[in-house]
């Protein structure tokens, strides 16, 4: 999930319109049935309130994007006249969903989105290597070359000092361009704050390069199979699985732990509406855990400040707040998360035993109340 571009969704003043669309291409005539799609959406966001400029915005961005290859779903977001954000997910909706709000609707990119794990990939040969660093907000820090000698790499057949001393100098050189890799995938790594480090290439130069990088790097490294030449679209494909199965691993393990801390009864772990837009204004929220993605269909209460979310309104009277609407429970708490930092995770596809939390939501504290 990009944070950074959501947050500057949320830096919008609404109201926002939002529809999240079957956007399959997958058959005959999908061109044709997007379109019936669309238009059907289009009339209902008209008759909730959306705006003209920001219809007129969306019109543009559903009938002039590329079309998705297979199943696919379909979130936009307009406030404005602008299209704010524009979202191809893994998989439609079981039904299109439109809303027109103070707060945008972000819940179906908890929901079928893995998150992005900021990483850095490599593929190396005896020269150097082909570098890439995403950060966390799945944007493309750095995509370059690292190259050291290319003369002497290869060793010689045959005998005698003189061969001998080839032998070695291209051992050396090889060397020294392992370890110029190694330093800049360590930089990199550092930079992006990466959770994983992908490296593939000719299996002697990589096991080399293992040696060469600090253990924080080993920790975090990847070894798919294959070598340099197996062509970069095959390698980002590999990259791109091996991310999201990290993502998913990573967002098992944050449930796993919401589920523990809960069981343990140690204060670290709060469930239901009340204790959760608590913690959410006190921006005591390390993440959330969403089991239930309608929520109940609750309200809450909000402000101009995301954060400020509570059951009632006499609460955020309470603590100041100003230009107080009532919305929905599956839009204020999402972007509340974000404002806050937390990590957004739906348990309701967790690996292993499903976590039945009360009024579908709770939160992994930071500390103790």
């Amino acid at each position: 999930m990009n944070i950074g571009e959501l947050r500057e969704v949320l830096a919008h003043r609404g109201p926002f319109a939002t529809v999240h669309l079957d956007g399959s291409h997958d058959t005959e005539n999908a061109a044709h049935e997007q379109e019936l799609r669309w238009r059907a959406a289009r009339a209902e966001l008209a008759e909730k309130g959306a705006d003209e400029d920001s219809l007129t915005a969306l019109d543009d961005a559903v009938r002039n994007a590329p079309p998705a290859e297979g199943r696919a779903g379909r979130l936009l977001i307009a406030a404005g006249g602008e299209v704010l954000l524009d979202r191809t997910l893994a998989g439609p909706p079981p039904a299109p969903v439109t809303r027109v709000g103070t707060c945008p609707y972000l819940l179906p990119l908890v929901e079928l989105d893995t998150g992005q794990v900021p990483h850095v990939a490599a593929r190396v040969d005896k020269v150097g290597a082909d570098v890439r660093a995403v950060d966390a907000d799945g944007l493309v820090r750095s995509e370059h070359a690292t190259e050291g000698e290319d003369h002497p790499v290869h060793k010689v057949r045959g005998g005698g000092w003189s061969h001998l001393h080839i032998q070695h100098s291209a051992e050396e050189t090889v060397h020294r361009n392992v370890r110029k890799v190694a330093e800049e995938l360590a930089r990199l790594v550092d930079e992006v704050g990466a959770r994983l480090l992908v490296v593939a290439g000719e299996p002697h130069v990589v096991a080399e390069l293992r040696e060469e990088l600090p253990p924080r790097c080993r920790e975090i490294l990847a070894e798919p199979s294959g070598r340099r030449e197996g062509g970069s679209a095959d390698f980002d494909r590999i990259v791109a699985s091996l991310a999201t199965e990290r993502a998913r691993t990573e967002q098992d393990s944050i449930v796993e732990e919401f589920r523990a801390a809960l069981a343990a009864d140690r204060g670290l772990a709060v469930q239901g509406l009340a204790e959760t837009t608590s913690a959410l204004r006190e921006g005591n929220a390390a993440a959330v855990v969403i089991s239930d993605p309608t929520l109940h269909d609750a309200t809450l209460w909000t402000s101009d400040e995301p954060r400020s979310v509570a059951l009632t309104e006499d609460e955020l009277r309470a603590v100041g707040a100003e230009h107080i609407d009532r919305v929905r429970a599956d839009e204020a708490l999402p972007a509340a998360a974000l404002m806050v930092g937390a990590e957004l995770v739906s348990a309701a596809d967790v690996r292993g035993e499903p976590v039945l939390v009360r009024d579908g939501i709770g939160v992994l504290l930071r500390h103790r109340p």
